[in-house]
């Protein structure tokens, strides 16, 4: 009998397993995890076509903005603030065909946003009530929206309730897919990156691949 031990994120300090003496030489097998306590902890990853992120992923409208950021001469929350006013007016919204766990929708959308964690940054929460350890990660649906809309969009960005609009629709997966329905390229970012547009995005969930260690008594 071969026996097989998976061995995954700890739960204990030290484990002792002890071996049947008919099939194995030694009396015990022991596993250690060295620094395990309540200030080392695991959290969530993700890949996007086989990339590696933690905060946000995406394409649409912040993919494009992210794209023209990165070649700007100018850095800084200001210079990307102009370069989504500029470009809202011209942006054209797309309809994307979005797979979840084997589940198929068609949504028109601004932007859609594969969130691990529940902000862009600089406080833009996109995500209010994404987790990075609850072993799924939250599609962040943006339906179009006219210039007044926008505002109060806005104001939901930054006070945590962009979730509570109905603009905004949620789903959530272990595995996503995600298309253009025209067929046409993707551009896409993920944690602030930009990469060369795609046809296609595949996103996974990576459960419990990140250690963080964080003073005592905080909360992730």
């Amino acid at each position: 009998v071969n026996l097989i031990y998976e061995i995954g994120s700890p739960l204990f300090k030290k484990i002792v397993i002890h071996l049947d003496q008919n099939y194995y030489k030694g009396k015990t097998f022991t596993i250690e995890a060295l620094n395990n306590s309540d200030t080392n902890r695991y959290i969530q990853s993700a890949l996007l076509n086989g990339k590696p992120f933690f905060a946000v992923a995406g394409t649409g409208y912040d993919a494009e903005i992210a794209a023209k950021f990165a070649s700007s001469k100018t850095r800084g929350f200001f210079t990307y603030l102009r370069l989504s006013v500029i470009n809202f007016f011209t942006y054209k919204p797309a309809e994307y065909d979005i797979v979840t766990d084997g589940k198929t929708y068609r949504e028109k959308a601004f932007l859609i946003s594969i969130a691990n964690s529940s902000q862009y940054g600089n406080n833009a929460y996109i995500a209010p009530k994404a987790s990075v350890k609850d072993g799924t990660l939250d599609v962040c649906i943006l339906k179009p929206f006219s210039v007044f809309v926008s505002l109060f969009l806005g104001i939901r960005l930054f006070t945590k309730n962009l979730h509570r609009s109905s603009y905004l629709k949620t789903l959530h997966g272990m595995h996503i897919e995600i298309k253009r329905a025209d067929k046409k390229a993707l551009c896409i970012h993920y944690d602030g990156e930009t990469a060369p547009p795609v046809n296609s995005i595949k996103i996974e969930i990576k459960p419990k691949t990140l250690k963080v260690i964080f003073p005592e008594g905080r909360k992730i």
